[in-house]
């Protein structure tokens, strides 16, 4: 079955959809490219009916959340909690490789359905009813997970980071 259709949408989006992925899945790689390849590969299979949809965009991006939310709940399952670690204290003026790192150490402290929300509001720049209708949940849910998500995060950091260290605020 040849689709140059699907092959253009998922060559275009599908460096955004790792992006993602790579955050929600608390900065685990292999676990986001797992993740987006199981929707994409879903995807492919029905995309007569997606590409018919007036956002194929959204309901593929929630086909890799969902993926990344089932992925993590299986892993965890069968290992212990993976939390990936950044050596040593990350000061001010630092590269962006490690301020992704750190990002993904600290949204790896939350809950995957509060990572979720933070990765689609900050990263993806979505409004709550937007992501409300990714997530399948209301928008005072996705208001109310964003809020417990940066208290955790500010909670984290404020505790645990030595001075001169970035903070979230």
């Amino acid at each position: 079955m040849d689709r140059p259709d699907f092959e253009e949408f998922a060559s275009s989006r599908g460096t955004t959809f790792a992006r993602e992925a790579y955050l929600i899945c608390s900065g685990d790689r292999a676990a986001a490219e797992d993740a987006v390849q199981e929707a994409l590969t879903k995807a492919y299979v029905r995309w007569g009916h997606i590409s018919g949809l007036s956002n194929p965009t959204g309901y593929v991006r929630r086909m890799v959340i969902n993926e990344c939310l089932t992925t993590r709940r299986r892993w965890r399952r069968r290992h212990e909690s993976h939390t990936p670690m950044v050596e040593g204290h990350v000061v001010g003026g630092f590269e962006p490789v490690e301020d992704r790192q750190v990002l993904a150490q600290l949204l790896a402290q939350l809950g995957p359905r509060q990572r979720a929300v933070l990765v689609l509001r900050y990263f993806c720049d979505m409004p709550d009813p937007q992501i409300a209708e990714v997530l399948g949940c209301s928008s005072a849910n996705v208001r109310s997970q964003a809020s417990r998500a940066l208290q955790s995060l500010r909670r984290s950091t404020s505790t645990s980071t030595p001075e001169g260290t970035r903070h979230v605020t």
